[in-house]
This record gives C-alpha cells, structure tokens and sequence, in this order.
C-alpha cells in the first residue's frame, strides 16, 4: 500500500522532468463522491485525492496525455446483531491516456475531455475476527470536463470534473466524480 504514493511521486517528477517538451503539466487536489457498487461498499465522500497530468496540443484546440490519479475513500460501518465495527477502506489508482478539446479563450480556456485505460483499485476491510484485502485491476473510462483560468502566461487555475468508471473485476465495478482544483503550467 505505501508502494503507491511513492509510485505516483516518481511518475510525477517524471512528468515535470519532461515540461519542456509538454503544452500543459497540472496537478489537482480532488473531492470524491462514490456512486453505484463503490457506494455500497464505502458510503462516505473522499476529501482525500489528488491528480497529475501532462498535455500536449497535436494540434490547435486539441490535445493528447496521460493522467494519473490516487483517491482513499473510508466508512465503517456496524454490523447489526454482533455489535461488530467493520472498517471499509478502497484505494484507486487510474492510469489514463486522455484527449481534450479546448475552446477559445485567453484568460478563461473551457474544455470537455475524455480518457481510456486501467483503474487499479484495492479494497480492504477490517474487524476485530478477520482482515480482507483484494487487489483489482479494471478496464476504465473518465469523460470530464473543465476549464482553465490562467494568471500568467505559463500559469493557470485548473478545475474539472470527471466521472472514473472501472469495468467488472472479481465481482466489483468502481464508479465515482472527482472535483479538482488545482495549477496548471504551460509551456512549449
């Protein structure tokens, strides 16, 4: 489980290394809200989330990268009967390559994106009897959308919303939107 917020700080260092030679390199912190089967799973809200993201523009209006993101979502919730806490953890990672379209704008830059790829998810759950962990890996979909609000030439606020949407793995299909908030860097 630790090896993962190392992985994703390696990755974006990686991506800052390459800046020169992306058109946009952002970093969002995220507010997740579960839906479907991750909300019967973990019903609580994850104020515990961030992603990272490199751009580049194929050409004008329109982009091509590769997002990555880590969101920890918990609940725990009371078996009744057995007066028994059951402590619900699930862990997603999604690697995905995007594309977006940018509409004109100097300072206020809207866009709708889409990406494909996979969505690592671990699920655990804990008791006093028993403790579960199940690694999956999902086939996943993010369309979103957003904007960007730029402050400097080569800087900008970015906000977006996406939906990450992870195929059937071992009996499980994740769901859930994302709310970021964060910097974007343009370059050349």
């Amino acid at each position: 489980m630790r090896k993962i917020p190392v992985l994703i700080g390696l990755l974006f260092l990686l991506t800052l290394g390459a800046y020169a030679q992306v058109s946009y390199v952002g970093m969002t912190f995220n507010l997740s809200f579960p839906t479907g089967e991750t909300k019967s799973f973990v019903n609580e809200n994850s104020y515990l989330g961030f992603s990272f993201e490199a751009r580049r523009i194929l050409r004008p209006g329109i982009s091509a990268g590769l997002s990555l993101s880590w969101t920890g979502f918990e609940h725990v919730v009371t078996i009744e009967g057995l007066d028994v806490e059951e402590k619900r953890g699930l862990t997603t990672v999604p690697i995905m390559v995007t594309t977006h379209a940018y509409y004109s704008g100097d300072v206020f830059i809207p866009y709708v994106g889409i990406g494909a790829g996979t969505i690592f998810t671990r699920a655990t759950t804990r008791t006093d009897q028993r403790d579960l962990d199940e690694p999956r890996w999902h086939l996943g979909f993010m369309p979103e959308a957003g904007c960007i609000v730029r402050f400097h030439e080569n800087a900008g606020l970015l906000l977006n919303v996406r939906y990450y949407y992870g195929l059937e793995a071992k009996d499980f299909t994740v769901s859930y939107w994302v709310l970021g908030l964060g910097l974007i860097w343009t370059g050349g």
